[in-house]
């Protein structure tokens, strides 16, 4: 694929070449410079540029791995979030429903001085 910039580039009489980059008001910066990419200021901008893909929802380019614009990465990240709190809920609730249920089914033992396990009997303290 071609460089689109090429169009803006000229040669003067000693060599040197002018900036292509395109500002954002659409006016070109034209200052001289030895590089075909840009003057001292824009040549690395060449490279940035180039390295950026669209957003996924708005056409904007941007930088980002997961290939959206701040605006709408902050819902995937908020909606990530939100899932992995809801799985730790989710997680949680199972956790002390078992702790529940088994203590449900081994109330009756707990009453009558027998524990789970032998090396809980002084750590357990049930009052009813």
């Amino acid at each position: 694929m071609g460089d689109p910039t090429c169009q803006y580039i000229k040669r003067d009489d000693s060599g040197r070449l002018t900036c292509p980059y395109i500002k954002k008001d659409g006016s070109i910066c034209g200052k001289g410079c030895w590089r075909i990419t840009g003057c001292s200021l824009h040549w690395k901008l060449y490279y940035r540029n180039v390295a950026k893909i669209p957003c996924g929802v708005c056409g904007e380019r941007t930088s980002a791995v997961i290939g959206y614009c701040p605006i709408h990465a902050k819902k995937i990240y908020f909606r990530n979030w939100y899932e992995r709190q809801k799985a730790q809920r989710i997680e949680a609730d199972a956790h002390h429903m078992t702790i529940d249920i088994s203590f449900k089914r081994h109330k009756n033992g707990l009453r009558n001085g027998f524990f789970l396990c032998p090396d809980m009997s002084s750590a357990l303290q049930v009052s009813f």
